[in-house]
Parts: C-alpha cells; structure tokens; sequence
C-alpha cells in the first residue's frame, strides 16, 4: 500500500503545482507576453523559410552557371592541346627546337 500512497501523494503534489504555476500566469499576465512571443517566433520561422527558398534558387542559378564554366573550360582545354600539338609539330617541320612542351 505504501508505493501506492506515495506515488498518489506525488501526484497530487505535481497537480497542484501545475494548477498553481498556471494561476500564476495568468494572474502576472503572462499569456499576452507568450502570445507576443509566439507570433514573433511564427514571423521568424517564415522569414526564414524564404530565406531559405531564395538562397536554394541561388544556389541553383549558381551551379548551372558553374557547370556551363566547366564545360568552356574543357572545351578552351582541348583547343590548347590541339594548339600545342600543331605548333609542336610545325616547328619540327621547320627544324627549330620543341622545348617544353608535355600534354
């Protein structure tokens, strides 16, 4: 009978400290202050869900501008492998020394 009566007794301790804590809140006038809080937190959490689907569309913007400067980038670099190849082997056919010039 006793973890019974104790866990009762902690019960109703606990109810009564919620019952007191929320005359409190009421009586000090408390709730209009939550209230503000709260939608500040709601304005907050929705600013920064638009920030969020703007930074996404950048970011998007930027990786299809990055990857149309890789592809010039490998097209520039074929062109300069082919530049170096023609002058590597114009310069043979007109006997003057290939210096330097690894692909």
């Amino acid at each position: 009978m006793e973890p019974y009566l104790s866990f009762f007794i902690a019960g109703l301790v606990g109810l009564f400290l919620a019952g007191l804590t929320f005359w409190f809140a009421r009586k000090s006038g408390l709730q209009p202050a939550q209230a503000a809080l709260i939608d500040t937190l709601k304005d907050n959490v929705d600013a920064q869900e638009d920030q969020i689907r703007l930074l996404k569309g950048d970011l998007a913007v930027e990786r299809t501008a990055r990857q149309g400067l890789e592809e010039k980038v490998q097209r520039l670099q074929a062109v300069v492998v082919e530049l170096v190849t023609e002058n590597a082997e114009l310069r043979k056919k007109a006997g003057l020394p290939v210096k330097g010039v690894e692909l």
